[in-house]
């Protein structure tokens, strides 16, 4: 049988932890069989007929046999395969009876009882006498004794002949911490660091792989997590900055970042691996209610918003120090605190009303302010539409200017190019003016241009347009 595989080479999953015994040499293949069948016993010696024949012989009492004229002395077997029958031969000496039909005539050899050498049994030890037959399963070792000298066996059927050796029991070493007499295999996974003593030494021994401690006084003492883990704080009683005392609920997440320090200074490893984690935890639950003290007494409960313990501790850069603060006590034994939260900060009683009142009051005041703004937000979009109207006629004034002096522009142009007309746009404007004034002095019967310009002015506006047309 392959160390650490089956018969086609694939490794199994002990294989590291046998390739570890192997390497130290502590592995012993002397007394290992390559199968059931290379069992060291008697060969079958006889046949059913002959066992029959001699049994009739016996039972007529035929002096053709005279020695075993008595029944007591013939001694037959019919061994199984797969069997061996364990026997006493009377003279102090002990061995076994391998397949096949068997004749012995001894009066004092002594038949015991047969076994079987079945397959895939951890608890086949056949011992007879100083004969000895183990079946070491696969993912087990068996441990052996000699004159106080251990021995390992790998998996495997092995049969030895000593009147010293003996099999102790077979270990599982598919198991954490397996204890091979005075060594010890650890499986420690990943995540996990294992805590030994090697003479008064501290040994640190990584996760994930499998470790032999080679001897006695290389002790495991413990696995140290690494894991993140979070945990309640016990409540507490702390006070504000303005005097205000709250009963407080939290959680603290912590991790070991420093097994060596963790080991050195603040485990006591010399004790369970239970107390171990509980002192631990026991430690870096006071740190962080040390420092969630520290910062609930630098804040005040009634604050104006940015500052009261409503606020998320997590987004308070004070929070974040208090952190700090206890990271810097409690990295010196190798832990890291990750985060402290606050659950509940709850006042006394009579506290607890006073701010409901308080939080009334605020909700009234909430309420007028929304009121207030609402109307003041109704007054400046009337104001902005008065405003826009206003800007709209004073626009629409501005392009009718513009409108009436561009035409007054046009109708100057007009007339600076023809003078007739220039002369005839006098002679109304001179008529209407005297027609305006309604004085006889100006109006007179007597001639001139003025009258007959009041006088007949279709002749004259007659008279205009046969100018213009010359």
């Amino acid at each position: 049988m392959g160390l650490g595989g089956d018969d086609r080479g694939l490794p199994h999953a002990e294989g590291v932890g046998y390739r570890l015994l192997d390497e130290a040499g502590l592995l012993r293949r002397d007394w290992q069989l390559r199968s059931a069948r290379d069992v060291e016993c008697r060969a079958g010696n006889s046949t059913a007929e002959a066992n029959a024949m001699r049994s009739c012989l016996s039972f007529l009492g035929t002096p053709c046999c005279v020695p075993c004229i008595a029944g007591c002395w013939m001694k037959q077997a019919e061994v199984s395969a797969g069997n061996v029958v364990a026997i006493e031969d009377g003279w102090g000496g002990f061995d076994f009876l391998g397949q096949g039909v068997h004749f012995y005539c001894d009066l004092f050899m002594r038949m015991k009882g047969e076994y079987a050498l079945e397959a895939g049994r951890t608890d086949l030890h056949i011992k007879n006498g100083d004969c000895h037959i183990v079946e070491v399963d696969q993912g087990f070792v068996g441990l052996a004794w000699d004159m106080g000298q251990p021995f390992l066996l790998p998996p495997g059927v092995h049969q030895w002949k000593s009147q010293t050796m003996s099999l102790s029991r077979c270990v599982d070493i598919s198991q954490h911490v397996a204890e091979l007499g005075p060594y010890t295999l650890l499986t420690v996974d990943n995540g996990y660091d294992a805590i030994t003593q090697n003479n008064g030494k501290q040994i640190i021994l990584p996760g994930g792989t499998m470790h032999l401690l080679n001897h006695r006084n290389w002790k495991f003492e413990a696995f140290l997590t690494k894991k993140i883990q979070t945990h309640d704080l016990p409540t507490q009683l702390a006070v504000t900055a303005d005097n205000v005392q709250l009963t407080v609920n939290g959680t603290v997440c912590w991790h070991v970042t420093d097994t060596r320090k963790c080991a050195e200074r603040a485990a006591f490893t010399q004790t369970s691996q239970s107390a171990i984690m509980e002192r631990l935890l026991a430690d870096v639950k006071k740190q962080a209610q040390a420092s969630l003290a520290m910062y609930i007494g630098a804040m005040r409960f009634s604050g104006d918003g940015s500052t009261a313990l409503s606020v998320a501790a997590s987004e308070d850069s004070r929070f974040q120090s208090a952190v700090q603060h206890a990271n810097e006590i409690t990295e010196l034994y190798g832990v890291e605190i990750l985060s402290i939260n606050i659950i509940s900060a709850v006042p006394d009683r009579r506290m607890a009303e006073a701010l409901s009142q308080g939080a009334v009051g605020a909700a009234e005041a909430q309420q007028m302010e929304r009121a207030a703004r609402g109307l003041a937000k109704g007054w400046l979009i009337e104001a902005q539409g008065v405003a826009e109207s206003v800007t709209i006629a004073a626009r629409a004034d501005a392009d009718a200017t513009i409108s009436r002096a561009a035409g007054a522009l046009k109708a100057a142009e007009e007339l600076s190019r023809n003078q007739v007309s220039v002369h005839l746009a006098k002679i109304r404007a001179q008529g209407a003016a005297l027609e305006n004034a309604g004085s006889s002095l100006i109006l007179g019967k007597g001639g001139g241009l003025g009258n007959m310009v009041t006088a007949h002015p279709q002749k004259v506006q007659q008279l205009a347009r046969q100018v213009t047309t010359r």
